[in-house]
């Protein structure tokens, strides 16, 4: 298997974990804190998750979950660290191993 293909694999295994099907809600307060910081507006960031706008800020105002595919491009947009910060994880448990999977190594947030 080639460098690519485990690359490739290695990824698929890493969304599995990180995140499962179930799905996971977004924090609304740090997300529209970033999003406004950044001169964005939660129509512009909702086009880019590809759901629309009024979909967005009912899911974030009723903490429905969002799930891989629409948080995967608001990671690239955010960047990782910053995602993290506004992924409600369940447990202290599930985001210790979500860092592990993504970070390597476990550093308490503020």
């Amino acid at each position: 298997m080639c460098l690519k293909q485990n690359a490739i694999e290695l990824e698929k295994k890493t969304i599995k974990i990180v995140f499962p099907d179930i799905g996971y809600p977004l924090k609304a307060f740090p997300l529209k804190r970033w999003i406004y910081d950044h001169c964005l507006t939660q129509e512009e960031v909702a086009d880019i998750l590809g759901i629309l706008p009024e979909d967005f800020k009912r899911r974030l105002k009723a903490e429905e979950k969002f799930y891989e595919w629409e948080i995967r491009p608001l990671t690239y947009l955010m960047g990782a660290r910053e995602a993290f910060k506004v992924i409600y994880f369940p447990t202290k448990g599930i985001r210790k191993k979500v860092w592990m999977e993504v970070f390597g190594k476990y550093e308490e947030q503020e």
